[in-house]
């Protein structure tokens, strides 16, 4: 046994011997490695607790690099300083079906958010990924239960549909349940990570895709003729810029057609921050005539399967979409590039920043823009300028509805 300051790269060299040894971490007391004959490197910690001499382990290098294993040491030292016991066995767990019972994913993230996670910018985006995805799946499943399988298929659902946003959630994921094991240790009791193997399956990117006039005008003439029921919330997410989810999940009661505006409320938005947008008179004719003909439903677009969730299950309209899309682009020997729903919102960006004047000034300012998507403002804008844009968003989104509808192609 001998004591090392320890780096990644430094665990990666310990060459396996006929023995297993343990290399004991200078910094972090009681924290070392034990370099197996496989080659296998598995953290773990040794030390005198109140209930005698314990060893916990951790998990195998390098899925748990350094600093995570001082992280899982710090938190067995804080609790035995406060004198406790620093972590209760996995292996008395099953005898102890109450405990695996009620300790659910819904109760182990309530800790995580209220120990770590909400005392962060991104706690807002957090629970609305993980209520948007993980919950309706592992919510009430008891955290001891939980598997790689488990985590991977929530991954690659979302994957077929929103590629970034599955990397979201595999951040989310591999936080939590680091948390849950090293700092949070002591109230989870959870002793293995499940999501230790769990991979990002897309290369992260900034967004630079949007749809030309060009583009745009054989997509809105698609949607024209369409009777998809992907049609509707697609146009909306046109007229209005918004996020995908925040189209396919609005409620009637987000909406006043006496006023003319739509209240998307601070808990469905990305940013944390309510918007009260007021639509143009192509939106609100969308919306009154989908009412006309809409059952009782909480949501605008109910899902196929059920009103009381809203619609899901479309990329295979989208996917129908793109390949018509390059059909008729095809015939003026044009190409239309792969493109996604979020890029929708991109588009609408861009394409209200290019109206321009006769003079080629711009009909619409940058600020403006921004505040129809919901951008958090920063510094400065967001502590002294307070006003709300309303009649400036009004006359911007008319002038762009205006111009979808000088897009559409006349009937072939």
């Amino acid at each position: 046994m001998s004591f090392k300051s320890l780096t990644d790269a430094q665990v990666r060299s310990l060459p396996p011997m006929a023995e297993m040894y343990r290399v004991r971490d200078a910094e972090a007391k009681g924290l070392g490695v034990s370099v197996y004959p496989s080659g296998r490197k598995v953290w773990n910690w040794k030390g005198r607790t109140p209930d005698g001499v314990k060893t916990f382990t951790l998990g195998s290098h390098p899925a748990y690099t350094v600093a995570v294993a001082r992280e899982f040491a710090s938190a067995i030292m804080l609790e035995k300083e406060r004198g406790n016991d620093p972590v209760l066995r996995g292996s008395d767990l099953p005898h102890q079906p109450a405990i695996v019972a009620t300790k659910t994913m819904d109760w182990a993230l309530d800790k995580y958010m209220a120990q770590e996670g909400g005392q962060k910018k991104s706690a807002a985006e957090k629970w609305r990924i993980y209520r948007k995805d993980i919950q309706p799946i592992l919510g009430d499943k008891s955290i001891y239960k939980i598997r790689y399988d488990d985590l991977a298929t929530i991954v690659l659902k979302k994957s077929e549909t929103a590629p970034v946003m599955s990397n979201n959630i595999v951040a989310l994921i591999k936080r939590f349940f680091r948390w849950c094991v090293t700092k949070g240790r002591v109230t989870t009791r959870l002793e293995v990570d499940p999501s230790q193997h769990v991979v990002k399956l897309e290369k992260a990117k900034e967004g630079d895709r949007f749809l030309s006039d060009f583009e745009l005008s054989i997509l809105v003439s698609i949607l024209k003729a369409s009777s998809s029921r992907l049609t509707e919330p697609s146009i909306f997410i046109l007229l209005t810029g918004c996020r995908r989810s925040e189209a396919f999940e609005a409620r009637w009661s987000e909406f006043d057609f006496a006023k003319g505006t739509w209240t998307l409320p601070s808990e469905r938005s990305k940013n944390g921050d309510e918007l009260v947008l007021p639509l143009s008179s192509q939106a609100i004719r969308l919306l009154a005539d989908r009412r006309r003909f809409a059952g009782n439903y909480e949501y605008v677009w109910p899902g196929r399967n059920g009103p009381e969730r809203p619609l899901s299950g479309y990329s295979k309209s989208v996917s129908g979409m793109r390949d018509l899309m390059s059909r008729i682009a095809a015939r003026d020997r044009r190409t239309v590039a792969p493109w996604s729903l979020h890029d929708l919102r991109r588009s609408v960006a861009t394409g209200m920043t290019g109206l321009l004047d006769e003079n080629f000034r711009p009909l619409i300012i940058t600020e403006v823009v921004e505040r129809i998507l919901n951008h958090k403002q920063v510094g400065i804008r967001r502590i002294y300028n307070r006003w709300e844009y309303f009649a400036e968003k009004k006359h911007a989104l008319q002038l762009w509805a205006d111009h979808l509808d000088s897009l559409v192609l006349p009937p072939v």
